[in-house]
C-alpha cells in the first residue's frame, strides 16, 4: 500500500521524537561547564588551549549539541563570535580557532588558538547548548611577551680612572610596564648593594608587533678598588621571574704607570747586557 502525505508526516514526527527524546528526559539544570580558572596567562606566539569542560554526566550526542566561543576585547563592550559548532558543522572567524570533534564527544569543548597574538587578549565566553539547556562560563586570556635581555659588555676591561658605560637592553616585551634595577658585588662586602646613581633609562619604544623595548645604562668611573666587582642588571616584568645579567669590571693600572714600569725593565735589561759583554 502506498504511503500518503499523512503517513509521511507521521513518520517524520516519530523520527524527530526519537531524536529529541534524550533531551526531553534530561534532568533540568544538569548541564554545566567548567573552566580552568578565571584568568589564563599565555605567551606571545604560543599555541594555547582555553579549557571548557562539560560536567554533564549523561552521554552527549554531538549531532544535536552546539558550541559557541565569544571574545570581548579590553575596552570594548561588543563580543565577537570566534567559533561556532552546530550539527557537525563548524565556522571560525579567527584563523586556526577550533574545537576538535573527537574531544567534544567526551565533553571537552576547549578552544584551541594557535600562534597567539596580542589582540587575542580579552574575555572569552564558552557557551554550550544541549537542547533544551544552555550553560556558559568566562575566562580572561592575558597574552604576554617576556623581554629578551642582554648586558654589554659582559667583561669590562678599563684603565684606572677611565669611564665606562654598562648597557642593559630589554626587547620585545608586553605589557609595557617594566622595571630595571642595578646591583653591585665587591670583593670586600659579602652581599650586594643597590645602585641608585648615574643610571639613565631610555623612553619606551613600540615595535611593529605591538611589543615594547627599552635600555638602561649605568655609568662607572673605575678605580683599582673596584677591580673584580660584579655589576648586575635585574629586569622585572610580570611575564617571568626576575631576569639577572652580570658584568665583571677589570681595572688595569694607568698607561703612564705601565710606561714607567716598562722603562725600568728596559734600563735593567740594558745593564745586564753590558755586564755580559
Amino acid at each position: 500500500m502506498a504511503e500518503g502525505p499523512a503517513d509521511r508526516w507521521r513518520w517524520r514526527f516519530v523520527g524527530w521524537t526519537l531524536l529529541l527524546l534524550p533531551c526531553v528526559l534530561r534532568p533540568a539544570g544538569s548541564l554545566k561547564v567548567k573552566m580552568a580558572g578565571r584568568t589564563q596567562i599565555e605567551s606571545l606566539d604560543a599555541n594555547a588551549t582555553l579549557f571548557c569542560h562539560i560536567t554533564d554526566g549523561t552521554k552527549l550526542d554531538v549531532r544535536i549539541m552546539g558550541i559557541r566561543w565569544f571574545l570581548k576585547r579590553p575596552g570594548s563592550s561588543q563580543e565577537v563570535k570566534l567559533f561556532e559548532y552546530f550539527g557537525n558543522n563548524n565556522k571560525s572567524t579567527r584563523p586556526g580557532a577550533m574545537v576538535p570533534l573527537r574531544r567534544l564527544k567526551t565533553g571537552d569543548a576547549s578552544l584551541q588558538l594557535p600562534g597567539l597574538r596580542l589582540e587575542d587578549t580579552g574575555e572569552y565566553r564558552c557557551e554550550v547548548i544541549v537542547p533544551p539547556e544552555k550553560a556558559q562560563e568566562q575566562v580572561f586570556l592575558e597574552v604576554v611577551a617576556s623581554p629578551a635581555c642582554s648586558l654589554w659588555p659582559e667583561t669590562a676591561k678599563v684603565r684606572m680612572n677611565e669611564e665606562i658605560t654598562l648597557v642593559c637592553k630589554a626587547n620585545r616585551f608586553y605589557p609595557e610596564f617594566i622595571a630595571i634595577a642595578w646591583r653591585q658585588w665587591t670583593k670586600e662586602a659579602p652581599g650586594s648593594v643597590e645602585i641608585s646613581e648615574d643610571i639613565s633609562t631610555a623612553p619606551l619604544s613600540k615595535n611593529k608587533d605591538g611589543t615594547f623595548s627599552t635600555t638602561s645604562s649605568l655609568k662607572l668611573k673605575s678605580s683599582l678598588e673596584d677591580s673584580g666587582s660584579v655589576y648586575q642588571c635585574v629586569v622585572l616584568h610580570n611575564s617571568s621571574t626576575p631576569l639577572r645579567f652580570n658584568s665583571t669590571l677589570i681595572v688595569n693600572k694607568s698607561e703612564k704607570t705601565n710606561l714607567r714600569i716598562n722603562a725600568v725593565y728596559v734600563v735593567i735589561l740594558c745593564y745586564l747586557i753590558q755586564l755580559l759583554l
